[in-house]
């Protein structure tokens, strides 16, 4: 394995800033509320040598009202400075317990810090106040909670002056270890990943009883995949710079216009044509803001920089949650519902893809016979005659189609033979909708404005261009589609468990509580079930939860021939690994092997479909069993 220190070296993390309250040189008003019960014998017994001492020190002691004092940060501040010379049987109870914390989380910290040095960086420490340090670092380690209370206002602190560095450095973004002895700290991952804007692959969260065992194994990840995701931090960046840029290059265009354009625009052309002049002006200045997105300098060449990108080294997800690629479909396939707004009205403004719910109950009108809530119609006629309604088609061709939920199984399913919208979202709720090319529909205009005003149909989405038009393609020739984008793969959160083989073979569970929610995601592409592409991936906090309910186990609960593979999995990072993604066979009804990510030739363990009390792997199985994963 490469070393951490030539790791650090090839991501250029050269120095490091340690955030923590204790280095503050005083505590703060808010770091003694646990001590409020400690004032008020201070206050009664305090004699006129302290007493004297202090106002000398804070002038104003005799002016506030003793509640407001002890909330004033600037008097705790001198309370702490002269309290060696103050009698210690009213000012210990005050500061002694934060004072042996503070001790024993520097004497922490000694160690957090030899370690960084170790690995050769150059090192600095802060309290607080730390956002003009942080600027210049490349590894910033900071607790959570600045301050001793625990509370949300000490997470801000962190947050908000994180925040202020990420955005300051946003082409080059400091590695982040998040530490704390909070039991909350991982309930904060995703508020710190909103809350900032930094990306997964560059923070990771550290409990401070843990710095010595895994800080290093951490530290590597982040590092090892640094410069890899610059490339993507410097795409996002430029898409924002490069929007920014059209926005004001299309809107000046925009203000050349005047209302005579307009009125001549509607006059010769809208009119004409029985078109909406919101909805034209939306569509013109769409594709304007396109045009001018895609001749921005920067955002081309950070996409070309985006090509050198390798699928065959990147990190595990850290946080367990399904991106949700289903949504990015839905945006390609679809307009905004709200954009459609502009041309739906009593009498419906009827265009190329516009897709229509059946409602449900009450008699149906003949036109829509043996149909359901479960049918949607989409309109298919050439867009120019749905421009003019009376002056083009007659009637308007309706192809029907079904609503189904939107499932791993469904998606697995899916055939380039078949006729499917492969996502579609109703409010909130996705589907997919199989399409019956024998199933059509002709209504006439009359008709049509007749069910939208009964709400016998409603209106629910109008498809893009290439999806409108690859459903019009597809039912009148069915050679082929119109060239579109490749749809992307769906994620499906998946519940996962975690077995091993007892001395007679059969699986008991092990118990891994992070599993409950977290589980894994299944990465599926295109294409018919028995050639589907199924990768299980796994998030770190996962993989992290896993290996320490093994460590805890006793080994000699577990079948004599497994022990071997058990033990490898805990002295090597094959387990960390398994974060990476594993290939499942479609067939759910054969256990799977899992191979090495290390040695391609080894197996490290088994996944099954189904499990019961009487499941048992076979012998040879059990020699590779050093971790069973049930995925339903």
């Amino acid at each position: 394995m490469m070393d951490i220190n030539q790791i650090l070296v090839d991501a250029g993390i050269e120095t490091a800033l340690i955030v923590d309250d204790s280095y503050d040189d005083a505590p703060l008003a808010t770091d003694l509320t646990l001590e409020l019960d400690a004032w008020t014998p201070f206050f009664q017994d305090i004699n006129d040598e302290d007493e004297n001492l202090i106002r000398d020190a804070y002038p104003d002691y005799d002016s506030v009202d003793s509640q407001e004092l002890i909330s004033r940060d600037d008097f705790i501040r001198v309370l702490w400075r002269i309290r060696g010379n103050i009698s210690a049987d009213i000012i210990n109870p005050i500061f002694e317990t934060y004072h042996l914390e503070r001790q024993a989380e520097l004497s922490r910290l000694g160690e957090l810090e030899a370690l960084l040095v170790s690995y050769g960086l150059t090192v600095s420490k802060s309290g607080r106040d730390f956002v003009e340090q942080g600027s210049t670092a490349h590894l910033i380690v900071i607790d959570l909670f600045l301050g001793r209370s625990q509370s949300q206002t000490d997470a801000n602190i962190s947050i908000n002056g994180l925040k202020t560095i990420i955005s300051n450095r946003a082409s080059a973004p400091p590695l982040v270890m998040l530490m704390s002895n909070n039991n909350q700290l991982l309930v904060k991952q995703i508020e710190f990943k909103t809350k900032t804007g930094l990306f997964e692959f560059a923070f990771r969260f550290i409990k401070k009883a843990d710095l010595v065992t895994d800080f290093q194994i951490l530290l590597m990840r982040l590092a090892r995949h640094y410069r890899t995701s610059l490339l993507l931090i410097g795409f996002v960046n430029n898409w924002e710079f490069s929007l920014n840029n059209s926005t004001k290059e299309v809107t000046a265009l925009i203000k050349k216009l005047d209302l005579v354009d307009i009125a001549y625009i509607k006059k010769l052309l809208l009119d004409k044509e029985g078109e909406s002049t919101g909805a034209y002006l939306v569509d013109i200045f769409d594709k304007a803001l396109q045009y001018s997105i895609e001749g921005q300098d920067q955002l081309i060449t950070a996409a070309r920089a985006l090509n050198d990108f390798s699928s065959d080294n990147y990190p595990p997800p850290y946080l367990p949650v399904s991106p949700d690629l289903h949504a990015l479909v839905y945006q390609t396939h679809f307009q905004n519902l709200k954009r459609s707004t502009i041309h739906v009205g009593a009498e419906h403004k009827l265009g190329l893809g516009d897709f229509f719910k059946v409602a449900s109950g009450g008699r149906q009108h003949p036109s829509l016979f043996e149909l359901n809530e479960r049918n949607v119609l989409v309109a298919l006629n050439p867009a120019c005659d749905l421009a003019r309604p009376g002056k083009g088609t007659e009637n308007i061709l309706f192809m029907v189609g079904e609503l189904l939920p939107f499932t791993q199984d469904d998606w697995m399913t899916w055939s380039d033979a078949e006729i499917r919208t492969t996502v579609i979202e109703i409010e909130n709720t996705k589907y997919w909708i199989r399409w019956s090319q024998k199933n059509i529909r002709t209504i006439s205009w009359s008709i049509f404005n007749r069910l939208i005003a009964k709400t016998k149909i409603k209106f629910i989405a109008r498809a893009r261009e290439s999806h409108a038009l690859e459903l019009q393609q597809k039912l009148l020739s069915n050679l082929g589609r119109v060239g579109l984008l490749a749809p992307l793969p769906a994620t499906f959160p998946t519940k996962i468990k975690i077995y091993l083989p007892d001395l007679d073979g059969k699986l008991f569970h092990l118990s891994v509580p992070e599993l409950a929610d977290a589980g894994g995601t299944c990465y599926i592409d295109k294409g018919k079930k028995e050639s589907s592409n199924i990768h299980l991936v796994i998030c770190e906090t996962s993989c992290e939860a896993i290996l320490r309910a093994l460590t805890i186990l006793d080994i000699n609960t577990i079948h004599a021939n497994s022990r071997a593979a058990v033990s490898y999995l805990l002295t090597t990072p094959e387990l960390r690994m398994i974060g990476n993604g594993i290939k499942l066979n479609v067939n759910k009804k054969n256990n799977q092997k899992i191979q090495s990510n290390i040695d391609p030739t080894k197996s490290i363990g088994v996944i099954v479909r189904t499990v019961d009390e009487s499941t048992k792997l076979s012998r040879n199985e059990l020699f590779y069993a050093g971790i069973v994963i049930h995925v339903p």
